[in-house]
């Protein structure tokens, strides 16, 4: 028998939800910050600028990540109150996990 994950559960937001509006925000920040590395490289700027401008991209993803996930544990968290499984619940958490570490 095949040890399968479990799928994860996709979390849907709306542009009305405000964590969604301000992750939008965020990464249009990202994009423009990748669109400033793109336009370094281009005009041939010094690499210690090209490597700040992608320290402060990478530490933004970071940031955002950090944020996307705490939003999924406490979905899955209020999900449980409203009736799904503990189980499901936890394997989806676990799965979750699982693909970030590996």
């Amino acid at each position: 028998m095949k040890n399968q994950k479990p799928k994860l559960t996709v979390v849907k937001n709306t542009m009305n939800d405000p964590a969604s509006a301000s992750e939008i925000k965020n990464l249009n920040r990202i994009k423009g910050q990748v669109e400033a590395v793109i336009q370094m490289i281009q005009n041939g700027r010094r690499v210690d600028d090209i490597l700040t401008q992608l320290s402060a991209a990478r530490s933004a993803i970071k940031s955002l990540e950090s944020r996307v996930l705490s939003h999924h544990i406490q979905k899955t968290i209020s999900d449980i109150r409203d009736g799904e499984t503990k189980t499901d619940a936890v394997d989806d958490l676990i799965a979750l996990f699982d693909k970030r570490l590996h």
